[in-house]
């Protein structure tokens, strides 16, 4: 629902449903399924995204001719990068003085000890 555009997240694990899902809402659908979030042009983008990283396609069943090891590299990579453009979208999100709160505190964790008394 996230991809259609439906709910959109507010903080870890919370979410806000969109003026979008008021308005499906209203409509009282009997169920929302995939099939019924591919009228949304949001989240049929989201499915090409998703079946291209992966590089199966609707060939799920075929052999990538990958081992097991790079099957999980592979996995890892697009988890990471979707992490990181979240991330991204949140900072950008995020007034400048929380940005440069959590710069200082991730960087404190990473042993940087000098900077840290300035927001103690």
């Amino acid at each position: 629902m996230k991809q259609a555009c439906l709910i959109e997240p507010t903080r870890r694990g919370y979410y806000r449903i969109t003026q979008r899902g008021l308005d499906v809402l209203k409509k009282n659908p009997e169920k929302i399924a995939v099939k019924f979030l591919e009228q949304f042009e949001e989240f049929r983008d989201f499915r090409k995204r998703k079946k291209k990283d992966t590089g199966n396609g609707d060939d799920n069943d075929k052999e990538t001719g990958k081992t097991p090891a790079e099957e999980l590299e592979t996995g890892y990579e697009n988890i990471r990068e979707h992490l990181a453009k979240e991330l991204i979208e949140k900072f950008k999100e995020c007034p400048p003085s929380l940005f440069e709160k959590i710069i200082v505190e991730l960087l404190v964790k990473m042993g940087w000890r000098s900077i840290s008394p300035i927001y103690d």
